[in-house]
C-alpha cells in the first residue's frame, strides 16, 4: 500500500491534481508580488489625493524693505534732534519778548523753567518752558506755549493733521493701523476720536460765525476783482445720517470714555467736548414743510460749478472739473445761510451772478431760495420721471409692458417741454377711472395719480427742460446725489455705525473740507491736540 501510495502521489503532482513544493512557492511568490502591487498602488493615490501647499507658499519679503528701514532710522533720530532745536529755538524767541500779562490786567510772576514733550513722527520732541503765575488771580501762564499752539504731552500740529485725515477717510480703529503703519505713530481710537471732535466743534464755530457775518443786512456783495463767475449751478438735496435715538442722549458724546493713551491726565474723550448747542434744537420739524423728516437726523448737501467745469465722458456721463461743496447737518435755515456764507466766501456770488438751482421737489429747498434774487429754478427731470413710473407700476401693476411705455411716453413728453399736454391727458384718465369708472383702479393708485398731477401742477414752471438745455444747463441732480454717497456713505454709513448728532455734524464738517481739497482750513484750527 505505502508503494502504490507514493505512486499515485508522484502522477497527481505531475497531473496537477495536488500542488507540488515548487508550485505551492510560486504561487506564494505571485500573491507577495500583486500584494506589493496593491500598495504601490494605493500609494500613488494617496499621493494624488494629498494637497500640493508649495505652489501658495509665501515667499521671504525683499530685503531691500528692511534695508530701507535700516538705513531710514539713524535718519529719524538726527532729524528729532533738529526738530527739538528749532522749537526749543522758537520757544525762546517767544518768552524774551518779555514778562506776559493776564487778562485781569495782573503782571505776571516767574515761577521757573517747567520741562515737557510733543509727539512728532520721528519721536519724542522735548522741550523747556517758563511758567508765570498772576498774582491778582491766580491763573497760570505759559507765554511760549499758549502762543506756539503747543499742547504738552501731545502731537505736534503735523501729526495731528496727519491723524485727522486719516480718520476722516476711515473709521477711528483703522486710522489708529494706518498710522502705526505707514508712519510707526502709537495712537488709540479714544484720541484720534477727541482730537476729531475737538477740531469739528472749532469748525462748526467757525461756520457759525461766517453765517452770521455774510448773512448781515448791512453786508453787501461786490464783485471787486470782476472773477464772480456769470453763471454758477448749484445742485440741492438732503439725505438721512443713522443718529442714536432719544435713548442714547445722555451717552450721545461718548463714543468711548478710555484715557488718551498720549495723555494720561487728559479728561475722557466721551467727556471732554462740550457742546453749545442743544441737541433738542435739531430735531424740530421744518415749518415750512412740516412732512419733512427731522431736520436733526438730514444732512443738507449742495454741489456749486460753473457750467463750463462740466465736461462729457459719454453719452450718459459727465464729470465735474472743479467744484464747492456745502454740507451741513441740522435745520433749513441754518443750512442755506451758511450756503450763502460759503458762496460769498469763495468768490462764487455776485451782484449780477445767475443762479440755477437743480433740485427736487421738497419744499424746505424751493420756499428758501428765493434769498437769491437773480435765479432760475429747475425741477430734476429723473425726479419727475421717476414718479411716473410709480404711479405707472400702481395704475397697472399686472402689465410690465404697458407699465413701461406708458412711463417712457410720460418721460418723453416731458422732456420735450410738454408738461401742460402731460397734466391735461393724466387730469383726463383720472375723470375717466373716477367718473366715468373706464378703469378698475384701486385707491391707492387713484391717490397716487392725483398726487402725480398736483406734482406736475406745482412745479410746472421749473419743467421747461428744452429751453435749459438749449443754455447748457443741468437738467439733473446727480452731482448732489454722488455727493451724498461720497460725504455720508463712504465714511458714515458702514456695518453698525450710529452716530451722536453732534458727532455726525462735526464729521460732516471734517469731510466737506477733505472732497473741497480745503484741508489748510482744518489744519488752521489745529493746535498740537
Amino acid at each position: 500500500m505505502g508503494i502504490v501510495g507514493n505512486y499515485l502521489w508522484r502522477l497527481g503532482s505531475k497531473i496537477h491534481l495536488s500542488p507540488s513544493k515548487d508550485e505551492s512557492k510560486k504561487e506564494c511568490t505571485r500573491n507577495k508580488k500583486k500584494g506589493k502591487g496593491k500598495k504601490k498602488k494605493r500609494k500613488v493615490e494617496e499621493e494624488r489625493k494629498k494637497v500640493d501647499l508649495s505652489a501658495i507658499e509665501m515667499g521671504e519679503p525683499s530685503p531691500l524693505i528692511q534695508i530701507e528701514r535700516e538705513i531710514m532710522e539713524p535718519h529719524k533720530a538726527m532729524i528729532r534732534q533738529k526738530l527739538e532745536a528749532k522749537v526749543q529755538e522758537e520757544i525762546h524767541r517767544v518768552e524774551s519778548k518779555g514778562v506776559p500779562f493776564c487778562g485781569c490786567g495782573g503782571r505776571g510772576d516767574y515761577k521757573g523753567t517747567t520741562k515737557g514733550f510733543v509727539i512728532s513722527r520721528y519721536g519724542k520732541v522735548f522741550i523747556r518752558y517758563r511758567r508765570y503765575r498772576c498774582p491778582v488771580c491766580g491763573k497760570e501762564m505759559y507765554p511760549a506755549i499758549e502762543q506756539l499752539g503747543i499742547v504738552p504731552r501731545s502731537w505736534t500740529p503735523h501729526v495731528s493733521a496727519l491723524l485727522m485725515m486719516l480718520c476722516v477717510i476711515v473709521p477711528f480703529e483703522q486710522a489708529v493701523k494706518l498710522a502705526k503703519y505707514l508712519c510707526n505713530l502709537e495712537a488709540s481710537g479714544s484720541g484720534i476720536w477727541n482730537l476729531s471732535q475737538r477740531t469739528g466743534e472749532k469748525l462748526l464755530a467757525w461756520e457759525e460765525k461766517a453765517s452770521e457775518v455774510y448773512n448781515n443786512p448791512h453786508y453787501k456783495i461786490e464783485d471787486k476783482d470782476g472773477n464772480t463767475p456769470e453763471v454758477i449751478e448749484m445742485g440741492v438735496d438732503g439725505a438721512m445720517v443713522l443718529c442714536r435715538g432719544k435713548k442714547d442722549e445722555a451717552s450721545s458724546e461718548s463714543d468711548c470714555n478710555e484715557q488718551d493713551p498720549v495723555d494720561p491726565n487728559a479728561s475722557p474723550c466721551g467727556k471732554e467736548v462740550k457742546s453749545a448747542e442743544s441737541e433738542s434744537d435739531c430735531d424740530e420739524q421744518d415749518p415750512i414743510d412740516p412732512k419733512a423728516p427731522p431736520c436733526g437726523k438730514e444732512v443738507k448737501s449742495a454741489v456749486i460749478f460753473k457750467p463750463q467745469d462740466r465736461v462729457q465722458l459719454s453719452k450718459d456721463r459727465c464729470a465735474l472739473l472743479e467744484r464747492t461743496v456745502v454740507a451741513y447737518r441740522g435745520c433749513a435755515d441754518a443750512f442755506f445761510a451758511l450756503l450763502w456764507a460759503s458762496m460769498a466766501h469763495c468768490g462764487l456770488i455776485g451782484p449780477e451772478t445767475l443762479v440755477v438751482i437743480v433740485a427736487d421737489g421738497a419744499p424746505w429747498i424751493w420756499n428758501r431760495v428765493s434769498m437769491f434774487p437773480n435765479r432760475v429754478e429747475i425741477l430734476d427731470f429723473w425726479h419727475a420721471a421717476q414718479h411716473a413710473w410709480d404711479c405707472a407700476k400702481l395704475l397697472w401693476p399686472d402689465s410690465p409692458t404697458l407699465i413701461a411705455s406708458w412711463a417712457k411716453d410720460i418721460r418723453k413728453n416731458i422732456k420735450q417741454g410738454k408738461v401742460a399736454v402731460v397734466i391735461g391727458y393724466l387730469t383726463e384718465l383720472l375723470e375717466n377711472a373716477t367718473q366715468y369708472k373706464q378703469y378698475n383702479f384701486s385707491q391707492k393708485a387713484v391717490k397716487t395719480l392725483k398726487r402725480l398731477i398736483a406734482y406736475y401742477t406745482e412745479h410746472a414752471s421749473r419743467m421747461d427742460y428744452p429751453s435749459y438745455l438749449s443754455q447748457g444747463y443741468s437738467i439733473g441732480s446727480g452731482s448732489v446725489e454722488s455727493l451724498h454717497k461720497q460725504v455720508l456713505h463712504a465714511r458714515m454709513r458702514g456695518a453698525g455705525m450710529r452716530w451722536s448728532k453732534r458727532g455726525a455734524s462735526r464729521m460732516v464738517a471734517l469731510r466737506a473740507r477733505y472732497i473741497n481739497d480745503r484741508w489748510n482750513e482744518v489744519e488752521s484750527f489745529l493746535n498740537a491736540a
